[in-house]
């Protein structure tokens, strides 16, 4: 078992194209397409916005293992290769066999193995903009693109599946059944971080190509989400899923949770509830006198991506943007987590809003965006000086929803459903009327016949 320490300074952006292809080339066969922008194939691409796609029958004479090179510099199209009896009404990257490697950073197989005499098709598709499909509009664009389907004798290996994470003094032992190494070798393995905008990998040194690795470096008490991916002779493969941890130097309840980070030292809680927020964790707190099933517990990942929304950016979600969230968060390849961070350390429309603001200040909006009320003293003191000023923003969002009470969970939902009816009725999107109408909620139901009234009316 070999270490890595994951620092700041160490992490590299690896991609597929920067490690040459070494197997030997078995077959290929030139394809040109002349894919053109038509509303009517929405439900064919990628990622919901441009239309346009072609394709051409393609029956391998080899089986080998088989990805497009070559392909059309700078086009804005990408290349597929699905099955010939693909579904029409699925994304085409949900279903691919191949995926072009500049297609989402390289989450898809960008190399498949083809039986001989076997059809498929090969595609070539528009891939950029944003939107749902009852928003695709044909604009009578086209491109010429060519390519060469190519077939190898050995191919990229395949994801690691099964992973998980033990959690060790700043960092983790991770184990994890091996994907296929097809023909090739598995030599390394390299580790994942989410920075926000994209995926960073770094490859283990000194290398080690087996189960388990050992991951070092890290902060104890500050969680941890990752991903591996595989690298033979011949290249890197797709992302493996996600999984997390939180490195602990001494952990007394054996709860996964780091002693100096547990707000319930004595007792076994994984789930660091606590839900009158005075930092004392719900298992060791006698005086806890809220409860929240049936309530939060159950939020759908519509109503949570609406609420991230409205607490950090006081409004609605815009379709395109709640979209492409829940496209994401929906096939597994971000979180509800991913989308706090992106937001509060990326976002302009956050950076230049709240992110202004001094933590006393900020917390109180925060407050007012998600129950429209002003914090009681004992806990604006709590989460600006006291026990909880050291939760990062992005976190503090979910521990503020984590310790609504009755009437502040009312608000949120309230303010959910809201959100939702804006997003799906707007004819027009606008930030202020996003703002406002979520400002006339409260944890009445009148307010909430009193925003969708103002919704209609915009």
């Amino acid at each position: 078992m070999r270490q890595i320490s994951v620092t700041a300074l160490s992490i590299l952006l690896i991609t597929l194209c920067s490690t040459p292809l070494r197997a030997a080339e078995v077959s290929s066969a030139n394809i040109s397409l002349d894919p053109v922008h038509d509303a009517t194939g929405c439900a064919l691409i990628t990622q919901n916005g441009y239309a346009g796609s072609d394709r051409q029958l393609f029956i391998p004479t080899v089986t080998a293992y088989y990805s497009a090179k070559d392909y059309t510099p700078n086009a804005s199209s990408n290349w597929f290769i699905t099955v010939e009896a693909f579904d029409p009404n699925q994304r085409l990257d949900q279903q691919a066999l191949a995926v072009d490697p500049d297609w989402s950073m390289g989450m898809y197989p960008a190399q498949r193995r083809l039986t001989a005499g076997s059809r498929y098709y090969v595609w070539a598709a528009y891939t950029g903009g944003y939107g749902v499909v009852g928003d695709c509009q044909a604009d009578g664009g086209t491109e010429s693109v060519s390519m060469r389907v190519v077939g190898e004798d050995s191919g990229l290996p395949d994801a690691p599946t099964a992973i998980s994470a033990s959690a060790t003094d700043g960092g983790a032992t991770v184990s994890f059944t091996a994907g296929s190494a097809n023909d090739s070798p598995i030599s390394n393995y390299e580790t994942g971080t989410f920075n926000g905008i994209q995926w960073n990998f770094t490859p283990l040194n000194p290398a080690d190509s087996s189960s388990p690795i050992s991951v070092t470096g890290l902060t104890n008490g500050v969680s941890v989400t990752m991903k591996l991916r595989a690298v033979n002779a011949n290249g890197v493969s797709a992302f493996s899923e996600s999984f997390s941890f939180t490195p602990a130097s001494l952990d007394a309840d054996s709860d996964g949770i780091n002693d100096g980070a547990d707000n319930c030292p004595s007792v076994s809680n994984a789930v660091q509830s606590d839900v009158d927020a005075d930092g004392v964790g719900d298992s060791c707190d006698g005086t806890d006198g809220r409860n929240l099933s049936g309530g939060l517990a159950t939020l759908t990942d519509e109503q949570e991506i609406q609420l991230v929304y409205v607490g950090l950016l006081g409004r609605a979600a815009d379709r395109p943007g709640f979209n492409y969230w829940l496209d994401e968060i929906s096939y597994g390849l971000l979180t509800i987590q991913d989308l706090r961070f992106n937001i509060v350390n990326y976002q302009t429309e956050y950076l230049t809003g709240l992110g202004l603001l001094g933590r006393y200040d900020l917390i109180a909006e925060l407050y007012d965006n998600l129950f429209t009320r002003a914090p009681d003293a004992a806990g604006h003191a709590y989460w600006a000086t006291g026990g909880g000023a050291s939760v990062a923003i992005d976190s503090l969002v979910l521990a503020l929803m984590n310790g609504a009470g009755t009437s502040d969970t009312a608000a949120l939902l309230n303010k959910a459903e809201v959100a939702t009816f804006y997003k799906d009725r707007y004819s027009s999107y606008s930030r202020v009327d996003a703002s406002l109408v979520i400002q006339l909620v409260d944890s009445s139901m009148a307010s909430v016949e009193t925003a969708k009234a103002a919704v209609l009316g915009l």
